[in-house]
């Protein structure tokens, strides 16, 4: 559950930032939280694997569309209705 989480947590964070400007801190706190991670666990996968430095750019991307997809396919799955 911590990829719909997030993803509620980005959306609500963003809304709430277009009325309140102190939450846009928090929002970019999360963000630039999410990226450190990413870069992270990419470094780490680099070298266990051998890979070439590339790879670290595009990890963290691979990383966000991942949660990000799957987060909003599980919130969307569960207010849409049955076929």
């Amino acid at each position: 559950l911590v990829a719909p989480v997030f993803v509620l947590s980005l959306v609500a964070l963003i809304v709430l930032s277009l009325f309140w400007h102190p939450v846009a801190i928090l929002l970019a706190l999360e963000v630039g939280l999410y990226l450190l991670l990413a870069f992270v666990f990419g470094w780490q996968i680099m070298k266990q694997q051998g890979s070439v430095p590339a790879l670290l750019l595009v990890l963290p991307l691979v990383f966000m569309t991942i949660h990000l997809s799957w987060g909003t396919s599980f919130l969307l799955g569960l207010v849409r209705q049955p076929k």
